[in-house]
């Protein structure tokens, strides 16, 4: 009983041991630094809206600033989640706004360059980023921008 105890951690071992230590290099990106000192700082909890929130990257930064995101993946839906139920039409943002006020919603992040996209070609690419700045625009409008650079922009919800 013992050699099959010591056969099978072994196994397990082996198939669960690797000899390579690297991993992708990750840094929080300028943008999150605002809301990461705030964090730190305020006296109650909020969340961030990434925009676009494909491929995971809002779970990822989270890991590296902390602050809870409208983002995420769940086995079971019992309703509607919050994201689902805020107009993103650029005409219904004052609506949006409110919402995300509401439910302590402090800061958007809009990434303006495509992180996790896979275009057919260079110009369905330009068109999405494109699209993305187009975004960052109209949310200008209704939203205070704490800061932008050619990657993305951050707008505050409320103070």
């Amino acid at each position: 009983k013992k050699a099959l105890f010591i056969g099978v951690a072994a196994l397990v071992f082996v198939d669960f041991y690797t000899p390579v230590t690297e991993a992708t290099p990750v840094r929080l990106a300028p943008v999150y630094e605002i809301p990461a000192a705030d964090a730190a700082s305020a006296r109650e909890a909020f969340a961030i809206l990434d925009i676009p929130w494909n491929a995971g990257w809002p779970l990822m930064h989270q890991t590296l600033h902390g602050i809870p995101t409208m983002q995420g993946y769940v086995g079971r839906k019992y309703g509607t989640p919050l994201i689902g139920r805020i107009p993103f039409e650029p005409d219904r943002l004052a609506l949006q706004k409110a919402i995300l006020a509401r439910h302590q919603v402090k800061y958007i992040v809009i990434q303006k360059k495509a992180l996790a996209y896979t275009p057919a070609g260079k110009a369905d690419l330009e068109r999405y980023e494109a699209g993305l700045r187009r975004i960052a625009e109209a949310y200008a409008s209704v939203y205070e921008r704490m800061y932008e650079d050619e990657d993305a922009a951050l707008y505050r919800v409320y103070s």
